[in-house]
């Protein structure tokens, strides 16, 4: 279970990106917050912020308005062999460590991302998640968590605080079975699905 405050939490999120018609991802404080407060009247608790870390103010506004924060460092799609590269980790760990040090006194942050939908079941990528969590974890006591989409094969989400996965499913049976099994193969820790 996610102990939130010493209290079992149930998350009900969202995934927010950075953009608008008018500027893309330039957009005004004005049309982050109207975002958020939108958010929020939704009944979300919760914002993950999927491939980047967000604008500050954003996170700033998380913190205002009472929604939990979780957010990554750009390492999306990312194949076996180049997270096994020591350059590659040498700059998700900065990555990581600018991330935490930016954000880690905003009273929203929940949880640290590693990255997402990359190849998690490349024996390779076992060091680099290895290496995000250490770094993560030297920096700061909050959960680390990335995105799977190996079912059944990933070989790193013991690695990490929240099993996080997206399960690839048009048929709502289907959706409740892969996901299920998900759950039970990570009986000791909190799952969250992404998508």
């Amino acid at each position: 279970a996610l102990l939130l405050n010493g209290k079992r939490a149930q998350l009900k999120g969202v995934i927010w990106h950075e953009d608008s018609p008018d500027h893309g991802s330039a957009m005004t404080y004005e049309q982050m917050e109207k975002d958020i407060v939108l958010i929020k009247s939704l009944g979300a608790n919760a914002i993950r912020f999927a491939f980047h870390p967000p604008h500050p103010y954003v996170v700033t506004l998380c913190s205002r308005y009472g929604l939990l924060a979780l957010q990554e460092i750009p390492a999306w799609n990312v194949p076996g062999e180049v997270l096994g590269d020591d350059f590659f980790q040498t700059l998700g760990e900065q990555q990581t460590r600018e991330m935490i040090r930016r954000d880690q006194h905003q009273p929203a942050m929940l949880a640290w991302g590693v990255g997402d939908d990359f190849d998690s079941s490349d024996p390779r990528a076992r060091s680099y998640v290895e290496r995000m969590v250490r770094v993560a974890k030297e920096a700061d006591a909050r959960p680390v968590y990335y995105g799977s989409k190996m079912l059944g094969i990933d070989v790193c989400s013991d690695l990490v605080d929240i099993a996080c996965v997206s399960v690839p499913a048009n048929d709502l049976k289907e959706f409740k079975a892969l996901l299920t099994e998900w759950i039970d193969q990570h009986k000791s820790q909190p799952v969250m699905h992404v998508r």
